[in-house]
């Protein structure tokens, strides 16, 4: 990254992705303890992950605005292929190491082709790109009442599945595609002309936040790495520490 993209870019979107992945490592903590049999997960922590994907997936719409003045389509494009063939390469991994809740359609497949998506409807003005979100988050809501008597894996893109759908990471474009949209809505108001509509202090001279807005900044790599980490931390690192705590 240049001196130039780093002056650039907008203190705020990296806090708020920060803060998403934040979120995010923290639920993973809590489903891998349940997972590894070392802390029960209260089922109404569920009820909290929507929070995290939502702020996710709006930051991600907003970020495609603010891409469009300083990338080019096909570096759009390019970046989205690359999110979506990680997902991939994800879901090969989950098959031998989750087999029994493999990831079909993570947040990685629904991220790439909601910015493939996003960047060809980035020129449409405010009101219709408000409109093609609510009317795609309806969707979503509709579709999910209903139940296919097999999952399909064409489907599943869409938000149709059969009810006993087993899979840990789970991202349909409805809804989540009209959250993208809606993003990129807000950033016409908040960030029109790529430039920011409202005072905003400077959080960088703040250790915590700084600290966030480091995570927002690489939040790929991250969220690539995290759950081998934790998994890794849990599985042997834990365990060996609590083996040695007697004779220390």
């Amino acid at each position: 990254m240049t001196k130039m993209e780093q002056r650039d870019r907008f203190a705020e979107i990296d806090l708020l992705r920060g803060v998403a992945l934040s979120l995010m490592i923290v639920f993973h903590l809590l489903w891998d303890l349940d997972y590894y049999g070392m802390k029960p997960l209260d089922k109404q922590t569920y009820q909290y992950a929507p929070i995290t994907a939502i702020l996710f997936f709006l930051v991600v719409g907003i970020s495609i605005m603010l891409s469009v003045e300083k990338k080019t389509v096909k570096q759009m494009i390019v970046r989205s292929l690359i999110i979506l063939s990680i997902g991939c390469c994800i879901s090969v991994v989950s098959l031998f190491v989750l087999p029994e809740k493999p990831v079909y359609f993570g947040v990685l497949h629904c991220i790439g082709i909601s910015m493939i998506i996003g960047t060809t409807l980035r020129r449409l003005d405010i009101l219709t790109l408000s409109t093609i979100s609510v009317l795609t988050m309806i969707c979503g809501i509709v579709i999910g009442v209903f139940y296919l008597p097999s999952s399909s894996n064409i489907m599943m893109i869409i938000g149709l599945h059969s009810n006993d759908l087993q899979t840990v990471d789970y991202f349909p474009l409805f809804p989540w595609l009209g959250v993208v949209l809606f993003g990129m809505a807000l950033s016409r108001v908040l960030y029109k002309d790529g430039k920011r509509q409202f005072p905003f202090p400077d959080i960088t001279r703040f250790l915590p936040t700084r600290f966030i807005s480091w995570l927002g900044k690489h939040s790929l790599p991250i969220y690539i790495l995290h759950q081998p980490a934790l998994s890794g931390l849990l599985v042997y690192i834990v365990p060996m520490v609590v083996r040695y705590i007697p004779h220390l």
